[in-house]
């Protein structure tokens, strides 16, 4: 009886956060925490409520209030990727780039093929001035996505940066090859302008 009650409890709980989920997309973010609150009384340990508590205090602009629930989803269940990600996110936000990174390196453990976690990464290693380890993470990033431009535009940046002219060049031209439908093609066409007569 206790552990059907126990089933019963969890069930509500999961119910009010897919509720609360719903309501902080479509930006009723009081009403939503009101509902998260109900959901962590009832099933304290679940990650996807402190998950969504986490998202909605960011949502609010309370940085320390988004950390304490997003740590406690990550010590929850520390092999998902989701609260890894937002607390890599929210660390980006508040510009603490190492720890960002940190966030975006655990979260690639649980999901190694995703592309966009590596742009994250990327961009928190190039903003921590770790160079070599953005190139890696940009790399791998564009060998996930060979289709899209916006990895090699991101690279190219990044060796442009660094001063490696020729390289960056390269990559834009093959960015503008894969920019089907033009939505780069003015910003790369006025870089190349630049680099080039910089030569």
């Amino acid at each position: 009886l206790l552990e059907e009650g126990l089933a019963r409890g969890q069930g509500m709980a999961e119910a009010r956060v897919l509720l609360a989920e719903i309501l902080r997309n479509s930006g009723e973010v009081t009403r939503a925490k009101k509902l998260l609150a109900e959901a962590l009384q009832i099933a304290p340990q679940l990650y996807e409520a402190n998950l969504s508590m986490g998202l909605v205090s960011d949502m609010e602009g309370k940085h320390e209030e988004s950390l304490k629930w997003l740590k406690k989803a990550v010590g929850i269940d520390h092999h998902r990727p989701e609260a890894r990600l937002a607390l890599g996110r929210l660390y980006a936000q508040l510009d603490n780039w190492g720890d960002a990174a940190r966030e975006f390196e655990m979260a690639l453990q649980a999901e190694p093929e995703n592309p966009r976690l590596y742009s994250e990464l990327g961009i928190a290693y190039l903003r921590h001035g770790l160079f070599e380890k953005a190139r890696e993470a940009f790399i791998s990033e564009m060998k996930l996505d060979p289709t899209a431009p916006e990895p090699l535009l991101r690279l190219a940046a990044l060796e442009e940066t660094m001063g490696n002219t020729e390289t960056a060049i390269k990559l834009y031209h093959r960015a503008l090859i894969l920019d089907r439908k033009g939505r780069y093609t003015t910003d790369v066409e006025k870089i190349l302008e630049r680099l080039k007569s910089s030569r």
